[in-house]
């Protein structure tokens, strides 16, 4: 006959921890702590050897510190913050929201945490909307050469283009975007169909904030003078015209020669497509 032995909750054998929950509880706790961070009121206790090895950079500042210094004063970062990047030293993950993305892609990239770097990327990759596309085109265009963030954005602007406007959210105000990512970004778009006119509304209001961040008159030399070269990449022969009787001729972004061209264009398109549709019809 067969016995089994049944154990009680109170006499079952401990749960072996993880080696990440292990690192987690020594980070937490702070036991045989060798360092310490302090940002604004908070104090993190940490471990040179596990900076060292998975942040070589940090690892050598801390080496660098008097023996005398009590702790590290950290003034470009809130300790949530710097507590989630010691997190992913610690267990090569943490927490990663919409909120703190940024600062923590600016931390690993202070101290060349590339595996960080890239987790971060990832994350922005997969939730790129119509209210985050100009904040991640803004972080990825620093990061163009090494991560498809940028990228990706500059693939998806053209779907979310009529419901966004170049500015972006700094904190505590919304700003323009860079001139020189709007100028990617106008390089990247010209040519794709049906989009010319929304995109030339798109950037005539960016040219008026930047003017009042710059605290400039809005003047159409002004506007001029803000967009730079970024009306050279315009494709004046795609607008109806309206705009170009209007917006590009009130702001003066083509010479009259080539303005009279556009509309030559226009006449003779027009015409030819009257003369189809008579052929069509007989």
């Amino acid at each position: 006959m067969n016995s089994k032995i049944y154990l009680s909750p109170k006499n079952l054998p401990p749960k072996c921890l993880t080696l990440a929950q292990t690192f987690q509880n020594l980070l937490d706790s702070g036991e045989n702590s060798d360092v310490v961070f302090k940002i604004k009121d908070q104090d993190i206790r940490a471990h040179k050897l596990i900076i060292s090895t998975r942040a070589p950079k940090l690892g050598e500042m801390l080496k660098e510190l008097p023996s005398t210094e009590e702790y590290i004063q950290l003034t470009d970062c809130k300790p949530e913050d710097f507590k989630c990047f010691l997190t992913f030293l610690y267990t090569d993950d943490c927490c990663i929201f919409s909120a703190n993305v940024e600062q923590l892609t600016d931390i690993a990239t202070k101290w060349d945490v590339k595996p960080l770097i890239r987790k971060c990327m990832t994350f922005m990759e997969n939730q790129i909307d119509v209210t985050s596309i100009l904040r991640y085109a803004t972080i990825g265009y620093g990061y163009r050469n090494e991560y498809n963030l940028y990228q990706k954005c500059v693939n998806m602007l053209p779907d979310l283009l009529p419901d966004i406007n170049f500015i972006v959210n700094n904190g505590s105000k919304w700003v323009p975007i860079s001139y020189d990512l709007l100028l990617d970004l106008v390089q990247n778009c010209n040519y794709i169909d049906g989009l010319e006119e929304t995109l030339l509304y798109k950037i005539l209001h960016w040219a008026k904030k930047e003017c009042q961040h710059r605290k400039l008159s809005v003047t159409a030399h002004n506007i001029r003078l803000a967009l730079g070269n970024i009306t050279e990449y315009i494709n004046y022969n795609l607008l109806s015209p309206e705009t170009l009787a209007t917006v590009v001729y009130k702001y003066q972004f083509l010479p009259s020669e080539l303005l009279l061209e556009c509309f030559c264009k226009l006449a003779i398109e027009e015409e030819a497509n009257i003369q189809g549709a008579i052929g069509a019809a007989v």
